[in-house]
């Protein structure tokens, strides 16, 4: 942990890193506690994680939420030529992300992603795709869920020029390159929901072989292992939830209920059951 300050703040401890970003516990002058994401920018690869950054930024600013982190500032660092370093400073969620949970009841679970489903459909409201819903960015504070890290977000119906996810949680259409929608947050909700209850990741498509020069609206779902149903790993599932989730997760977007709203009632009578 650098002792110096970063942009001004005081650094109180490291909360974690990514793949090029450390994020920190910060303060300012007035003892206002943030998290502060830091960046060093020396290659490509940075310069993409800070377009991802302004990303999250500019997504943030936009939504008012309570079941998704806020942003306050993003702070950068020139050299003559190209930004050096940047800060994002950022709402400061005390809890743990959701990769960490512990077994939980079908309701306790239902309750959480009913939050997380409330405030995707907040997003997309306002026209925006988080793009990479994962257990690791949403993060379970003592005021409920919340959903972290927008840097992928897009907008609606729009193509990606790079493939952006995670195994396990990435819908077809991202690795294919093709467009958008608020049913590839509908995957990876059912994805994430899927794994909370039972620890296990659905099949999905990856990066690799021929995938490339398949190209957009390849075909690669006959390669898939098959998805054991929900309830096949958990007694205590209901059919109906564990239906809803293999239709969230299917390989056609058109085969997967077409907005997250679709499963909101459904857990809201799950959440409601003792």
């Amino acid at each position: 942990m650098p002792h110096d300050p970063i942009f001004g703040f005081r650094v109180i401890e490291h909360l974690g890193s990514g793949a090029r970003t450390s994020i920190y516990r910060v303060e300012d002058k007035a003892a206002n506690v943030f998290a502060l994401k830091h960046l060093i920018v020396r290659s490509k690869a940075d310069r993409r994680c800070l377009a991802q950054m302004r990303c999250e930024h500019d997504v943030a600013r936009q939504i008012d939420h309570p079941g998704i982190r806020k942003t306050h500032q993003l702070r950068v660092r020139r050299s003559p030529f190209r930004v050096s370093e940047a800060a994002l400073l950022m709402e400061c969620v005390a809890g743990q992300a959701c990769d960490h949970s512990k077994s939980k009841s079908v309701s306790e679970v239902a309750q959480l992603m009913l939050q997380v489903a409330e405030a995707l459909a907040c997003l997309h409201r306002a026209g925006w795709i988080h793009a990479d819903v994962k257990p690791t960015n949403l993060v379970q504070s003592p005021d409920g869920i919340v959903l972290i890290d927008l840097g992928q977000a897009t907008r609606v119906g729009l193509r990606k020029d790079r493939i952006q996810g995670t195994p396990g949680f990435i819908a077809p259409e991202q690795v294919l390159r093709d467009r958008i929608t608020q049913r590839t947050d509908v995957f990876g909700f059912g994805a994430t929901l899927y794994w909370m209850l039972s620890g296990k990741t659905v099949p999905t498509v990856i990066e690799g072989e021929d995938l490339y020069a398949r190209g957009s609206g390849g075909q690669i779902e006959e390669g898939l292992p098959r998805l054991i149903p929900l309830h096949e790993h958990r007694g205590d599932v209901p059919i109906e939830l564990s239906d809803m989730i293999t239709q969230c997760v299917a390989y056609a977007p058109d085969d997967r209920p077409p907005g997250i709203s679709a499963v909101l009632g459904l857990l809201d009578r799950l959440a409601r059951r003792s």
